[in-house]
């Protein structure tokens, strides 16, 4: 499997340049250290200042303003290539985060898998989607908030003892929900789709109604313009620990950076002294 190349870019006033590259650099690691192990899944995340730099291939991930309608979540372009919209809200790197894994892992935005829910258990095709069971489930990586992610047990019919659901385990058993995440499937006996969610007490399943052939939307796109209206819900306690983790990591890098700092200056002195 190759490696895929990712563009990251601001259309928002509220998301500078400058913010791009640690959230590029947190995605990028947390690709190579947490993600290639469980998907073989490998890519690269950089920053670009205009949309006029990006090179031919690479799919952009682009921050917007607010949540206009119908523009978040993914898309592909007349080449097929796929591309993603995120709002600049709040952690909106979990989003960046979110974007880029699933799109690893689906980059033609309609892969099922089958397997059985409910009681009796009935077969159903299960939109691949990584990150939507745990999106709530964030984690920091070098103070940069990024998205829980599933790992492949999560679809597997007939999954080992024990095994790892997600990477952060905020999912315990296959094809279940963690907290204020979502799973989608399509019943093949009426093509319809279905979307089930939880806040951690109560749940719901919605359909979704059945998937408009002819529109030239894949899957996921048509999903992602029904479903991502709203911002991604993180609990009060994730939110604390995500801002600890920050400012910690901030006072690390500055530590760290005096003495790169006085080292370039003591280098400066000393040539000067020397001519």
């Amino acid at each position: 499997m190759g490696t895929r190349n990712f563009a990251l870019l601001t259309d928002s006033p509220n998301v500078s340049f400058s913010d791009l590259a640690p959230v590029a650099a947190a995605v990028m690691r947390q690709i190579n250290d947490h993600f290639f192990r469980f998907w073989g899944e490998s890519g690269t995340v950089t920053p670009f200042a205009d949309q006029t730099q990006v090179p031919l291939g690479a799919s952009r991930i682009t921050v917007v303003q607010g949540r206009p309608e119908g523009l978040l979540g993914v898309h592909r372009s007349k080449d097929n290539q796929p591309y993603a919209y995120v709002s600049d809200e709040d952690h909106w790197s979990v989003a960046v985060s979110h974007e880029v894994l699933e799109i690893l892992v689906d980059p033609t935005l309609s892969t099922f898998r089958a397997g059985t829910i409910g009681e009796p258990p009935q077969r159903m095709n299960f939109l691949v989607e990584v990150c939507d069971p745990c999106q709530a489930a964030a984690y920091p990586v070098d103070g940069i908030a990024v998205s829980d992610f599933v790992t492949p047990a999560y679809y597997d019919p007939h999954p080992a003892a024990g095994g790892q659901y997600s990477f952060k385990d905020s999912v315990d058993a296959p094809l279940t929900v963690a907290p204020n995440g979502y799973l989608v499937w399509q019943d093949p006996s009426d093509r319809m789709y279905y979307v089930f969610t939880t806040d951690g007490t109560n749940t719901s399943t919605t359909k979704l109604g059945e998937f408009p052939g002819g529109t030239g939307f894949t899957p996921r796109e048509w999903v992602d313009t029904v479903l991502r209206n709203d911002a991604i819900p993180l609990s009060a306690e994730t939110v604390a620990s995500l801002r600890a983790a920050s400012v910690a990591n901030s006072l690390a890098m500055e530590c760290h950076a005096k003495y790169w700092t006085d080292e370039l200056q003591s280098m400066k002195r000393n040539k000067r002294r020397t001519r």
